[in-house]
């Protein structure tokens, strides 16, 4: 078992979701991690990103998060930078934390300041 203390990302695919862990520094490389005992779970190493992020507290909502991705990718465009994949959402607390004090984040991958 692997205690995950980072987010957990959401990213629509479709009709479904994907969804992908931060895992451990004592992890070095996907090799190093343990073998899932899950078919549908697949390792994968995520090369590091260039992100804008919108941080906030609450409960989430498909419509909340278009909402807030729609000014972040204006609040991205008005400080120049251009989007070059798929939004995610980011959960950093457990289930039963209560909703008042949960953090989110939507994160926007961008290309370099044009």
């Amino acid at each position: 078992k692997i205690h995950v203390d980072g987010p957990a990302f959401e990213t629509p695919r479709g009709d479904s979701h994907m969804i992908s862990f931060v895992m451990p520094a004592e992890f070095t490389t996907v090799e190093s991690l343990p073998v899932p005992n899950d078919k549908n779970v697949v390792l994968r190493a995520i090369p590091h990103q260039l992100v804008i992020v919108d941080r906030f507290s609450g409960r989430w909502s498909e419509e909340l998060y278009n909402e807030r991705l729609v000014a972040l990718r204006s609040h991205a465009a008005m400080a120049g930078y251009e989007p070059i994949g798929s939004a995610r959402f980011a959960r950093f607390d457990p289930p039963w934390t209560p909703w008042f004090m949960r953090r989110n984040e939507i994160q926007l991958p961008v290309g370099e300041k044009l």
